[in-house]
């Protein structure tokens, strides 16, 4: 004999072990000093009722034409959260054998299957493999110590080198001085070639995941290159986006204000040697750098972006005496980094006749969109 035990209450319906309501006829059930019996052709079914606890007991007494006992389970269909689910065991003498919480089972069911079951992270690295090198320059060259490019060879030594140092160094290795050039090292050009890292310029914006093998060409080319603010005192550096919202709000009542297409008036004291050019509508910073000559004054204009950036703009410099006019067409080039220096190519010089008799010197200025054709 197997006696269970659930959690439920009183009142609620008998079912067998397949879930399916069992017909209890009132002929069938014989009432008790602390509840009933039921009695069908499975066997008979003891319920006793508690007057602690709202919890029944369920006895099971096997049908001995049955060759299985077969348990009928009430009250775990309206049971309360705390009561449902609490399985008593008896053995045939009917000494306890403990609680089966079956949501505690049903809990552990659910965390295997979620153990097996692969994270997001884990699809999106299937096949991949983080590692963190704690020598960066283990894949540079150890001769020009830039990044590993393919092919890479070896000496009998091991000793590794790019193609353009193999050829520099004649062929001999810069260690051992051994032949190289000839074996190529398999091993590494693998590691370089798997190997992929951030952009340096990721916390201005990059995005980029490259080969190590092209990150200098990559960090030469890419757009999110820092820029310096080219006030002296002034250490901000930079997306170009950001340094010229930075120039707008902390320098913007040390530069001049124009917009593209447009031409503007400019009057430059007798020793001043920039001005900074900023554009209304879409911020750009342009500089005006002016270099003192013996025969003049020397004008260009550079534009403050990453000098990989495909938006060039084109400018026009006009100087006036009076009676005579000079005036360059060029092309403003791009400085991340500006620094004050004599313009050497592509620049205006205005002589010292230009020069009215206050010290001023004039200039119109007109810098044209990338997007417009200059005249």
């Amino acid at each position: 004999m197997v006696r269970f035990s659930v959690g439920g209450s009183e009142g609620e319906e008998d079912r067998d072990s397949t879930n399916r309501k069992r017909p209890v006829s009132e002929n069938s059930r014989t009432s008790t000093n602390d509840g009933y019996q039921d009695k069908d052709e499975h066997g008979s079914y003891s319920i006793k009722f508690s007057t602690n606890k709202p919890r029944p007991s369920i006895t099971s007494t096997k049908n001995p034409r049955l060759s299985t006992p077969t348990v009928a389970v009430c009250a775990t269909t309206s049971a309360t959260p705390q009561q449902r689910g609490k399985l008593r065991i008896f053995d045939d003498d009917g000494i306890f054998g403990g609680i089966i919480d079956q949501e505690e089972e049903d809990h552990m069911e659910e965390t295997k299957e979620e153990a097996h079951e692969p994270s997001d992270k884990e699809e999106k690295t299937d096949g991949q493999l983080s590692v963190i090198l704690s020598d960066p320059d283990v894949l540079d060259c150890p001769i020009c110590l830039e990044p590993l490019t393919l092919p890479v060879f070896q000496c009998e030594n091991g000793h590794i080198a790019c193609a353009p140092c193999c050829t520099k160094m004649l062929n001999r290795c810069g260690n051992c001085s051994l032949p190289i050039g000839y074996n190529r090292c398999r091993a590494i050009e693998k590691v370089v070639e798997s190997v992929k890292i951030s952009c340096q310029n990721a916390d201005y914006g990059c995005k980029q995941t490259i080969h190590y093998g092209y990150k200098l060409d990559h960090e030469k080319a890419c757009l999110y290159m820092p820029c310096s603010c080219p006030q002296i005192a002034c250490n901000y550096v930079g997306s170009s986006k950001g340094l010229y919202r930075h120039f707008e709000l902390n320098h913007s009542n040390c530069s001049r204000q124009f917009r593209f297409n447009l031409m503007v008036s400019i009057s430059l004291e007798k020793n001043q040697n920039q001005l900074f050019l900023q554009e209304k509508t879409e911020g750009t910073l342009f500089i005006l750098n002016r270099s003192i000559d013996r025969l003049g004054s020397l004008f260009t204009i550079v534009c403050v972006g990453p000098s990989s950036a495909k938006r060039r703009y084109s400018y026009t410099l006009t100087s006036k005496d009076g009676e005579s006019s000079i005036k360059l067409e060029s092309v403003a080039d791009n400085m991340p980094k500006w620094i004050a220096q004599p313009p050497v190519k592509k620049y205006l010089l205005v002589p010292n006749d230009f020069i009215g008799s206050s010290g001023e010197l004039k200039l119109e200025v007109i810098i044209w969109s990338p997007h417009h054709e200059s005249p």
